[in-house]
């Protein structure tokens, strides 16, 4: 039962960095892709549509992680069950 504190710590520090790896990707392939538009097809900006798609998808992640989305917070907080502090 020592490990309850530590794990949920673990947990969440995992969370969080796997929302910031798919920040880091998302942003590097954005500029990759719009770069790739502007110089070959400057006419047609096509790039917005994953630049949008993903950026959803990278948002929605994010507001699950740091608990917007009720999801995050609440749920280590149930797990400390009323530890006194």
């Amino acid at each position: 039962m020592t490990n309850g504190p530590a794990a949920t710590v673990s947990r969440k520090v995992r969370e969080v960095r796997g929302m910031y790896v798919h920040a880091a990707w998302y942003g590097a392939v954005m500029v990759v892709l719009a770069v790739w538009n502007l110089v070959w097809q400057p006419d047609d900006l096509w790039f917005v549509w994953p630049l949008v798609g993903w950026g959803l998808g990278v948002a929605s992640h994010a507001l699950a992680v740091f608990g917007v989305l009720g999801r995050g917070d609440r749920r280590d907080t149930d797990d400390a069950g009323g530890s006194g502090s």
